[in-house]
């Protein structure tokens, strides 16, 4: 029979992009050059400064925001994924 570690599953994390070896650093560098990439393709910071400045209240606290934002973004359609639409063009 198979040794136990060869019958369950597992993923094995390489940090290739990176010379940190710390997981914690690593996640928090990507994550900022996530964000950058995110920023860097909307760059409309202020436009979606507003929109969230029209959902949710400065009173509000962070995950009432969060859920007010869900909630709108939930309510967006893509319409270039519906099939009805694209059939009647």
């Amino acid at each position: 029979m198979p040794p136990p570690d060869e019958l369950q599953y597992q993923v094995n994390f390489i940090y290739a992009n990176s010379s940190e070896k710390e997981p914690e650093k690593f996640w928090n560098d990507e994550a900022k050059r996530f964000d950058l990439g995110i920023e860097a393709f909307t760059n409309k910071r202020k436009a979606m400064e507003q929109a969230v400045s029209e959902i949710t209240l400065a009173t509000d606290t962070p995950e009432q925001k969060l859920r007010k934002i869900y909630t709108r973004c939930q309510g967006l359609r893509n319409l270039s994924f519906e099939q009805e639409r694209r059939n009647k063009s």
